[in-house]
């Protein structure tokens, strides 16, 4: 992040390489749409701190947002270098606490009830006690006050890579939200400290083993094969 390098980002790179399957939808309506109220809304479900906005007197080469008026009366102003370059910043934060109850109410996503939906949804969590995640080496932690009938719901896609471990030693249930986010089930009331563990799954070790194998096929197996390979192309050249 050039503007702030401490302060994490939803994404970089392409859009198609968002694990999230709202990714394209809620930056479609953060871009194109004109209606504050709906931007402010996905912008929270994506737990988004700030936003960078160009308008068409700046001279960066991609200009996003097809109405960046409407951000005046989403978020606070904090940056504004007068050529056509502004940062907002927004009230998010990456994780709360919030109801079990709650989260067993909010319907399944429908896109002809988007912005109902999507309202709740954000109404849920962000009714919640916002708590604090802390960054250890490969780990998340989180220090909090857990009450009956509460859950942690995340600003991070949900993954089963995800593993969650109480200051019990229980390990914890880690299931979705209707928006695909994680939400992290405790097993004890209480104040205690969650730890989150991204442990890769089987399915990278087969990529790794697939790329491993290729490569051996290259570099040992394609160079004794390739006369016979070539031989047998230009038999069928020939009889064309």
């Amino acid at each position: 992040n050039e503007f702030a390098p401490d302060v994490w980002q939803v994404r970089g790179d392409i859009d198609q390489a968002s694990t999230n399957r709202f990714w394209d939808r809620a930056t479609y309506q953060i871009r194109n749409s004109p209606d504050p109220a709906e931007t402010l809304s996905w912008l929270a479900a994506l737990r988004v701190n700030y936003v960078v906005v160009h308008d068409n007197n700046s001279r960066e080469y991609y200009h996003d947002f097809k109405f960046p008026e409407k951000f005046e009366n989403i978020g606070q102003k904090v940056f504004d270098n007068g050529q056509g370059d502004r940062i907002y910043q927004l009230d998010a934060n990456l994780a709360s606490i919030a109801s079990l109850k709650g989260l067993n109410n909010l319907s399944k996503f429908s896109p002809r009830d988007e912005k109902i939906l999507l309202s709740n949804y954000v109404e849920w969590f962000a009714g919640g006690e916002k708590i604090v995640v802390k960054e250890d080496k490969s780990k998340l932690l989180i220090n909090t006050k857990i009450d009956s009938d509460k859950v942690i719901s995340m600003g991070v896609t949900f993954d089963s890579a995800w593993k969650a471990q109480d200051s019990f030693g229980n390990q914890l249930t880690i299931t979705k939200d209707p928006f695909e986010n994680m939400v992290i089930v405790p097993r004890k009331i209480g104040q205690q400290e969650i730890t989150l563990i991204f442990s890769e799954g089987l399915d990278l070790w087969v990529g790794i083993g697939i790329s491993l194998l290729s490569l051996f096929w290259v570099i040992f197996l394609l160079p004794k094969q390739l006369p016979k390979i070539l031989k047998w192309v230009k038999s069928g050249w020939e009889e064309e």
